[in-house]
């Protein structure tokens, strides 16, 4: 059996494990949330519509001249 002072500091290494495991979940979600609400095309089907909106008006070769 191990004695209580190991036993403390390994239920506070697993407390400080999941302390940090839990913020580094909060930042990516906030990250996820950021890049979410600042971007305007959400889907990729904007992409293709815009694609060929430019090769209709301006020529298909055009679409390669960014």
């Amino acid at each position: 059996m191990a004695e209580p002072s190991s036993r403390r500091w390994r239920n506070l290494g697993t407390a400080a494990g999941a302390a940090s495991a839990g913020l580094f979940a909060l930042f990516d979600l906030y990250q996820w949330a950021v890049a979410t609400v600042s971007d305007r095309f959400h889907n990729d089907f904007t992409f293709y519509y815009a694609a060929a909106r430019v090769g209709l008006t301006h020529g298909w070769p055009s679409i390669y001249d960014l």
